[in-house]
């Protein structure tokens, strides 16, 4: 969109003022067209910005803005619209049959594999496995080599395990104790075994995706691609998006006609509601420089 500033031809009484946001309301039909899922108030912010970088303060002016506005939004929902096709594709058990082969996971699993599996790198549920993995590792290793000199360290030598065990514990309480009450073991090293044990059974798919996250994301990354070369309709959606880019640029090009021709003191036809303008609010409109909608 061409960023350009206009001068201010717009009403300059308060009354054109208020005539001309009943305009934008009108001719800009700020909720239609735009879907319940989308930002509508953030939406309206965008139309009347748009308005004001092209000094939309008639109905013609305000129609273009309009096909303007909604091209580029028909072209944000295309990405978005592919987006959810692929995200759905790659919840489909041929995608997870296919994940826990490359992987070499047991088959049986490949079912009950989790959502997230198949999600973003970023997604909060595979740093989760990541830190689940090193307090199984830390608590591990704790046990292993369990000495009181170890157990006086824990805080700043096993930091995620005692993270796990103390969260939700009051300030300066003893971590051996906390084990013993939570887990019910005579011997240390034991309650840690009941810990180990306690991970394993609650973050089961977690410690999966930690055994190589990185190698796993590359396999899923590939099916992503595979999913989007197969199931896409590039043809289709490159005309789409070609169709999109014109509207913008139609728009652009009819409105900084109007500006031309405005400024050789040329002015573009505006339908008027009939007699209706001649009421003496719609005389203030015109001679302010609007239509009263």
């Amino acid at each position: 969109m061409a960023n350009k500033s206009h001068p201010q031809t717009g009403p300059k009484t308060e009354a054109g003022k208020q005539i001309s946001s009943k305009n934008a309301q009108q001719f800009g039909i700020f909720s239609k067209g735009y879907l319940a899922s989308e930002n509508q108030a953030a939406l309206e912010q965008q139309y009347l910005a748009l308005c004001q970088q092209w000094g939309a303060h008639d109905p013609t002016r305000q129609i273009l803005v309009q096909g303007l506005q909604q091209a580029a939004i028909c072209a944000q929902r295309l990405v978005q619209s592919q987006k959810q096709i692929i995200d759905a594709q790659m919840q489909s058990p041929n995608v997870r049959h296919q994940f826990s082969e490359m992987a070499d996971l047991d088959p049986l699993i490949a079912r009950y594999l989790p959502s997230w599996f198949f999600q973003g790198p970023d997604h909060p549920q595979k740093k989760m496995a990541l830190l689940v993995d090193q307090v199984w590792v830390e608590a591990d290793e704790l046990k292993r080599q369990y000495s009181d000199a170890l157990v006086a360290q824990v805080q700043t030598r096993y930091p995620n395990l005692y993270q796990y065990v103390m969260q939700r514990e009051k300030p300066g309480a003893s971590f051996v104790s906390v084990m013993g009450q939570r887990y019910k073991q005579n011997v240390p090293a034991q309650n840690l075994a009941v810990l180990m044990n306690e991970i394993k059974e609650k973050f089961q798919y977690h410690l999966i995706w930690a055994q190589d996250p990185e190698r796993y994301e590359i396999y899923i990354d590939g099916i992503r691609g595979q999913q989007m070369a197969q199931g896409m309709d590039w043809e289709k959606t490159i005309r789409y998006a070609t169709s999109f880019q014109n509207q913008v640029v139609k728009a652009c090009g009819a409105l900084e006609s109007m500006d031309r021709l405005e400024g050789k003191g040329i002015h573009a036809p505006v339908a008027l509601e009939s007699s209706q303008s001649s009421n003496s609010s719609g005389t203030n409109a015109v001679e302010d420089g609007v239509i009263d909608g």
